[in-house]
């Protein structure tokens, strides 16, 4: 399999709206979307349009949002999307899980905000090797 590259990276993921929309395609497929997504307080499929600003999509009907960022590491987060999927491309690349500190120089955070996204990658490694497996193609290194 060929490697993902940085450039490849930021061609795909290079704004919040490529990442929020990956996200989308993971949790609802194009095939679901298109057609719309059950709306939680009309209780029908309908269409639902971008809210950028706020990273969630509005029924067009009754305008309840649904966030694609729910039930992943990225909900209730403010880093933007685009951080997290570069400390997770990281993630893949590195033989060994960033520090915190190797975060926070990359991303331009503050240290505690790194270690936070650290902590959260680590203890739901899982969930975060899958996801990045689905959005770069790749496994996550073994941890030791």
């Amino acid at each position: 399999m060929q490697p993902f590259a940085l450039a490849d990276f930021f061609a795909r993921y290079g704004t919040e709206e490529q990442c929020l929309s990956a996200l989308r395609v993971l949790r609802w497929p194009p095939e679901v979307f298109d057609g719309g997504i059950p709306c939680k307080k009309c209780e029908v499929v309908r269409p639902h349009h971008l809210i950028a600003s706020r990273r969630c999509y509005s029924c067009q009907v009754c305008g309840t949002q649904v966030r694609p960022t729910v039930g992943t590491l990225f909900e209730r987060s403010r880093v933007p999307l685009l951080d997290w999927f570069y400390v997770l491309y990281l993630t893949t690349r590195l033989p060994e899980a960033p520090t915190a500190k190797q975060i926070q120089r990359e991303i331009g955070v503050s240290y505690p905000t790194a270690l936070r996204m650290r902590r959260r990658i680590q203890a739901n490694a899982e969930e975060a090797s899958q996801l990045a497996a689905q959005l770069f193609q790749v496994a996550l290194p073994e941890e030791s």
